[in-house]
């Protein structure tokens, strides 16, 4: 089993979203574990209890983004290309979920909406 411990820097990504593509990272043939989240004092702490180590986690900051993967393939490029690709497929349907680039935009075309959740 391969341990992929991939940091980009300030590539700050929503917490639920990196929840749900890790569960798809995980449930990928070949992999045994995967965990992206991002490099808070906790999640580095978790890891690194999970028995992920290395310079690049110690170095990791809250806006940096944790990419920790043990899979068959050697090659942590496929494990990155993956998570780009889930990273890209959330965001352009999360986008098409929303289909309002204002909040007046949002009122209008759902006028009844009582509840809104913004992620900042």
């Amino acid at each position: 089993m391969n341990a992929h411990l991939i940091v980009r820097k300030d590539s700050y990504q929503d917490s639920v979203l990196l929840m749900r593509i890790s569960r798809e990272l995980k449930s990928t043939k070949g992999v045994a574990d995967a965990v992206v989240a991002m490099g808070t004092p906790v999640n580095r702490e978790l890891l690194k209890s999970a028995g992920y180590a290395g310079p690049a986690l110690d170095d990791a900051g809250p806006n940096d983004l944790i990419i920790a993967v043990r899979s068959d393939d050697p090659d942590a490029r496929a494990i990155e290309e993956a998570v780009n690709g889930l990273l890209s497929a959330r965001r352009a349907s999360a986008g098409a979920e929303l289909g309002a680039p204002t909040l007046a935009a949002a009122i209008h075309a759902h006028p009844r909406t009582n509840v809104v959740l913004i992620s900042v």
